[in-house]
């Protein structure tokens, strides 16, 4: 895939590390934390947001030690020090093959879930200005609810395609501008949920208020929680690609910490503020119950809405579709550039660019049309991305440690990123954790897939 010749200025380095965080996945926390009940979504938060810091960095020095063998210089580069191309530089040829799938999948997931998330945000406006706003909130559609979303898919598809093939070194001012826009937005969330929470939590549809779950630990929905809350976190995969573009490749570390740091705080606000206040009737993505937002009484309060009431509406209910449209592009160069690792120089020929990103861009819509529920597609995502995103880390820096020492002597174990939190005792216990959470998350994921089957 074409190379990014301009570096990203510091500021904008940290926008696009939380453009790339901050996607669909956030949208979902508030039904997770309900439910997993708000002890064991706290905890496993903060868990997986320590694991995300230190997993990172891991991938950072992997990255570093790849560059080193590659140039004798473990500063970055130009060149995108993908997972494949890590894998393939530390492993076998099967653990290259093994990682290209993986990354292929979780970001076809991804897209799969942004195509799912913003056509249903446009059925539900369809259906608002039709001034039938629970038409579909059912879990059995009819024909109507159908057609709407197909067609939904379809002008979803006219707005996202064209973007995916514009360069992203042309996106610089984009980025920092939709970083911006997030925080703004995120604000205008937080402020609006702050301040129905002090008139107490709402009911929706037909849902029940539930003030319990604040105290319960809902171990039974720990597979919902994780795979969720794995969705939201998962950046390590797409480090490669985030940090390429970064002027001053010594602040790399810096720019992801506070990136992620910013990301992991939004979570934990989004997560816990919005299930304190929808309760049971929190959905995924949350930002469809804004369909209620009237701004009397607290904000959701019963009655015709107000011109602000009007404004805040629409501007969250159109937040994730503006989200996904900065989103959708990114992943898809992500997935492209992974799709070229794994394919012959000759294959496409001139056409080669463009016949890989149509690749990458058009297959989600199909499967969104075969299976539209975002809790199912997160899921399911969940518990590969969990995998890439935390597991490999682990297993590339000790591969990368142990082959450039055995070729160079201990001397080759120093590194920039190499700290306290990456010796190797301490490399090897995250990924016994992850391990451990990755087998546990699918046990639970599957038991629910079977017991709803039943």
């Amino acid at each position: 895939m074409e190379k990014i010749q301009k570096g990203y200025s510091f500021i904008a380095s940290i926008g696009i590390i939380i453009n790339y965080s901050i996607g669909v996945g956030v949208f979902g926390l508030p039904f997770s934390f309900y439910s997993g009940g708000l002890p064991l979504s706290m905890i496993l938060t903060s868990v997986m947001l320590l694991l995300t810091l230190i997993t990172s960095m891991y991938t950072i020095e992997a990255m570093t030690r790849t560059c080193k063998r590659k140039t004798n210089s473990d500063e970055l580069d130009q060149e995108i020090y993908d997972f494949t191309l890590i894998s393939g530089m530390w492993h076998s040829k099967q653990g290259k093959i093994l990682t290209s799938i993986l990354i292929i999948v979780v970001n076809y997931c991804y897209l799969w879930g942004y195509v799912a998330t913003g056509s249903n945000t446009l059925m539900t406006m369809y259906w608002l200005f039709k001034n039938q706003p629970q038409m579909c909130d059912t879990q059995t559609w009819n024909s109507q609810c159908n057609l709407s979303y197909y067609i939904c898919v379809a002008v979803f598809m006219v707005l996202t395609v064209p973007l995916a093939y514009v360069n992203l070194s042309q996106q610089g001012f984009l980025q920092l501008f939709m970083a911006f826009y997030r925080i703004i937005m995120f604000s205008i969330l937080l402020i609006t949920i702050t301040i129905q929470l002090f008139h107490g939590p709402v009911q929706l549809g037909n849902h029940k208020i539930d003030t319990a779950w604040t105290n319960e630990w809902k171990w039974g929905n720990f597979g919902i929680l994780f795979t969720h809350i794995s969705v939201a976190f998962s950046l390590q995969s797409c480090l490669p690609d985030a940090l390429q573009p970064v002027g001053n490749k010594k602040q790399v570390g810096l720019v992801t910490i506070i990136g992620s740091l910013i990301s992991g705080i939004i979570y934990i606000l989004v997560g816990a503020l919005c299930a304190s206040v929808f309760t049971a009737s929190s959905t995924n993505p949350v930002t469809i119950n804004y369909e209620y937002y009237t701004g009397r009484n607290g904000g959701f309060g019963i009655g015709n809405p107000t011109v602000i009431g009007y404004i805040i509406r629409y501007a969250i209910l159109i937040f994730p579709i503006v989200n996904i449209l900065n989103e959708y592009p990114l992943v898809c160069y992500t997935l492209a550039t992974n799709i070229s690792s794994t394919l012959p120089k000759s294959y496409g020929g001139k056409w080669r660019k463009y016949a890989i990103i149509s690749c990458a861009v058009f297959p989600p819509f199909a499967l969104a049309c075969l299976v539209g529920s975002v809790k199912t597609i997160a899921s399911l995502t969940g518990i590969v991305a969990f995998i890439l995103s935390y597991v490999f880390p682990c297993a590339f820096v000790l591969a990368s440690r142990r082959i450039s020492v055995a070729r160079n002597g201990i001397e080759a174990l120093k590194n920039r990123f190499y700290s306290w939190y990456s010796t190797t005792t301490i490399v090897v216990i995250v990924f016994v954790i992850c391990s451990i959470l990755s087998i546990i998350s699918t046990t639970f994921v599957l038991y629910n897939v079977f017991k709803s089957l039943v």
